[in-house]
């Protein structure tokens, strides 16, 4: 597995699994198809799910990098230090690896430095924040000492988030990618994705994947089905060339699918 190494120097496997809505069995299976880095949120209401496969999996928990995230209403409502061990022990784990601020919303600051202070007492690896935009991180840096060292944003072929993914790596923070195939299954039908895949005799969503990995962001396929889990975790064999990088590109509508942060004051 390939890995990327935080501004902090943690290190982080390139290639995860994103757990919203799967349960334990589900998660077990990932595991079983060598997945470590492994990406829920309180809001998933799967955290427990997601701690007791890690058990029952009989795999060291140092193997494993663990990552959720506080919720909006928490953090409106001054509770981030509470809503962290409440998933610390639905988790059933004495820390996790990456602890994230789930979307921007009033008290990001205040939430902010009570991150830093888990962060200094070893109750998490390393920081950071999901759909965050430059005017979220304009607030968030007049008053933060640790910056982030992670952004968690919506990114795939037709929506590269390049702007906002250039300014991340400009401030030293890795770029991971949430829903990689756009949210369906028809991004994977695209004609270009198809004949790219034909050219390297493998699936649209590989292709899709080594596209992420090839512009250094971290992506979490979502997959409960053993045969996709494998599928999606075949892709170290292979690299795809400039012309195909460039062919991907194009794909490109410069449009979000999901929710755009831009519109979410803080």
């Amino acid at each position: 597995m390939i890995h990327a190494v935080l501004y902090n120097g943690f290190e982080v496997p390139m290639l995860g699994i994103g757990t919203y809505s799967l349960g334990e069995e589900q998660i077990g299976n990932a595991i079983q198809c060598g997945y470590r880095l492994i990406d829920t949120a309180a809001q998933y209401e799967n955290e427990d799910a997601v701690g007791t496969a890690i058990r029952k999996s009989g795999i060291s928990r140092n193997d494993f990098c663990i990552s959720t995230k506080l919720w909006i209403d928490d953090m409106k409502s001054n509770n981030t230090r509470n809503a962290f061990f409440e998933s610390l022990k639905r988790l059933k784990l004495d820390y996790v690896d990456i602890y994230l601020i789930h979307w921007p919303a009033a008290g990001i600051c205040e939430a902010w430095h009570e991150i830093e202070k888990l962060y200094n007492e070893g109750y998490i690896k390393a920081i950071g924040v999901s759909n965050f935009h430059k005017k979220h991180f304009d607030k968030l840096f007049k008053t933060c000492i640790i910056k982030p060292m992670v952004n968690q944003v919506e990114l795939h072929p037709r929506f590269h988030n390049r702007e906002l993914t250039d300014y991340c790596k400009e401030k030293g923070m890795a770029v991971e990618a949430w829903s990689p195939f756009g949210g369906t299954g028809r991004l994977l039908n695209n004609d270009i994705l198809q004949q790219i895949a034909f050219k390297h005799q493998k699936t649209a969503a590989q292709i899709t994947l080594r596209w992420h990995m090839q512009k250094g962001i971290i992506t979490f396929p979502r997959s409960g089905n053993m045969d996709r889990l494998k599928s999606n975790m075949d892709i170290f064999n292979f690299e795809l060339d400039e012309k195909d990088m460039g062919l991907i590109d194009s794909i490109d509508t410069h449009k979000c699918l999901g929710a755009d942060p831009e519109l979410i004051d803080v």
